[in-house]
């Protein structure tokens, strides 16, 4: 049996540990009315449908979702990372991270222990990708030698894409076919709906179909969890929990990341700072002069 990392047992115990107290219910947008089937399409359930666009319209206040749905997918990020090795060692970094789909990224990871810095990036197709340190200074990641260090870099843009796409759900829910809805689950005072659908994604350099399962808290049509299942990968679950408005976005402070149904996660985030969709200059994606 597959383990629900983000199923409400595991939620509401997050929750009740340190998550904030229940708001006023968000408004609902009205259902979409049934369609006839088109030929070549999977069925997509209005229910789940509606659902999915009740978390996009819950999600940020002020902010029309089709003004969220056109904005660039891009996001700077501040937070502080909990990594697992694969030896099971815990390393804490301060990470900052640009990103802008579908392939800039830029990335500063300091490890708290020894205050070792690391810069890494990419500035599209075009460019070459690199990595920067103190004590090996610029390194090219289309050079031999740096197999281990260009996958992470492709697993950052790849991961950092999912992620940000889960912050404006008005750009995520167009592109997810097949809509069903599966059984609530309930636990406490928490109730999440479950709705399930296929969704083009990036996984180990290629675009694949994926299902992607989301929980969605009821009372706030809040984002709470993702489980990603791609062919020929480990699935992938998120769970989003202790969130806060900030400026007009229902953010989750907490984003705990499994792969293949581990008992721990491999990363854990407390974000300090989200800017989705920001303005970059020329140069934010490339490596220091």
């Amino acid at each position: 049996m597959v383990r629900s990392i983000c199923g409400p047992l595991a939620l509401a115990a997050v929750m009740a540990a340190g998550g904030k107290g229940q708001e006023p219910a968000a408004p609902v947008p009205p259902a979409p009315m049934p369609s006839a089937p088109v030929a070549g399409k999977p069925f997509d359930d209005p229910a789940a449908r509606a659902l999915l666009r009740a978390a996009a319209h819950a999600q940020f206040t002020g902010t029309p979702a089709t003004d969220v749905a056109t904005a660039p997918l891009a996001l700077r990020v501040k937070v502080a990372l909990q990594l697992r090795t694969a030896k099971g060692d815990s390393i804490s970094i301060a990470a900052e991270r640009r990103f802008l789909a579908p392939d800039h990224i830029w990335t500063r990871a300091i490890e708290t222990y020894n205050k070792t810095e690391t810069i890494s990036g990419y500035d599209g197709e075009g460019s070459r990708p690199w990595l920067h340190s103190a004590a090996a200074g610029l390194r090219w990641l289309d050079e031999p030698g740096t197999d281990a260090d260009l996958k992470q870099l492709r697993d950052d843009l790849e991961l950092t894409s999912l992620l940000t796409e889960a912050f404006q759900i008005a750009r995520l829910e167009p592109r997810i076919e097949g809509l069903t809805r599966l059984p609530d689950q309930s636990a406490y005072d928490l109730t999440t709906s479950v709705i399930e659908g296929d969704v083009a994604v990036a996984r180990s350099g290629a675009t694949k179909r994926a299902r992607l399962r989301l929980w969605i808290e009821q009372k706030q049509h809040r984002l709470m969890g993702a489980r990603l299942m791609a062919p020929d990968e480990p699935p992938l679950q998120i769970c989003f929990t202790k969130h806060e408005r900030v400026d007009g976005l229902d953010m989750p402070r907490e984003v705990k990341i499994y792969v293949n149904d581990e008992a721990k996660p491999s990363k854990s985030l407390w974000i300090e700072l989200l800017q989705l969709a920001p303005a970059f200059a020329d140069g934010d994606f490339s490596p220091p002069r």
